[in-house]
């Protein structure tokens, strides 16, 4: 990843929206799916073994839900019509209406 957002993440008021733990093309996005990934689809019972030597691993099952919903991100950025950050923002249809 880069320190610079592509500019169709940068929002109308300067936000990097791809540092947001929403948006679907962010940093946080791509760094959850390769947690994700290195982890991989079986390691869920392996942390339950874990759990014993580490007890935070007990608590795997709601941090995958976690990752999996920074995995998948929701925002597209605020640029486009369905973005979900501060829905009350006027800045948006302001730059909007000002093209």
């Amino acid at each position: 990843m880069t320190d610079t957002a592509p500019l169709h993440l940068v929002a109308p008021c300067g936000l990097d929206c791809s540092r947001c733990v929403n948006c679907s093309e962010g940093q946080v996005a791509a760094h959850a799916k390769a947690i994700r990934d290195i982890l991989g689809p079986g390691f869920g019972p392996f942390a339950e073994r874990l759990a014993a030597m580490n007890p935070a691993l007990a608590e795997y099952p709601a941090f995958a839900r976690v990752l999996d919903a920074l995995a998948e991100g929701t925002c597209p950025g605020c640029k486009t019509e369905r973005r979900t950050c501060l829905p009350t923002c006027k800045v948006a249809g302001c730059a909007a209406a000002r093209g």
